[in-house]
């Protein structure tokens, strides 16, 4: 999720009277957030990039649908 699920971070709030006005930033991934911010050395962007090439959204979510397949199996099988 941290990958690929841009977020919208809160950036300023203000109050008008009874309203409060919200202004959030662009939304970007926290992965993307991390890499831009410039808080990493060298050596820790490039093992974080090397685990987000590996990483297929597609072939990630067919894991998580076979495996909640499975517990429901198992919720379902008599003790």
């Amino acid at each position: 999720m941290n990958f690929f699920q841009p977020t919208m971070q809160l950036q300023e709030k203000r109050r008008h009277v009874a309203r409060v006005h919200k202004v959030y930033n662009t939304a970007k991934t926290p992965y993307r957030r991390l890499l831009d911010h410039g808080v990493l050395s060298e050596k820790q962007q490039e093992k974080l990039t090397s685990v987000y090439s590996r990483l297929n959204p597609a072939k990630l979510l067919r894991q998580i649908k076979k495996e909640q397949e499975h517990l429901w199996e198992l919720a379902e099988t008599p003790l």
